[in-house]
């Protein structure tokens, strides 16, 4: 689980307790926006959501880290 932090752009932050640090990646028209297996918009997420991130690809090491290729953010608060 993922607390959610939106930046200007929709640049998102990730910080996970299961990952050392903070992690940056974005959310490009491809990547599925799911909640209860609902496709939701980029604009139904709100900061301190919480979220499980797929991805695929490195993580680059920089700071914070970079996921690479985001195929899925999911929702996992119990309302929306």
């Amino acid at each position: 689980m993922a607390a959610l932090k939106i930046w200007e752009r929709r640049r998102l932050a990730v910080n996970d307790l299961n990952y050392r640090g903070e992690f940056t990646f974005s959310a490009t028209g491809e990547t599925a926006l799911l909640w209860r297996g609902t496709a939701i918009g980029l604009s139904d997420l709100d900061a301190g959501d919480i979220i499980a991130v797929t991805f695929d690809g490195y993580v680059l090491e920089s700071d914070p880290a970079q996921l690479q290729e985001v195929i899925k953010i999911q929702l996992l608060d119990d309302e929306k």
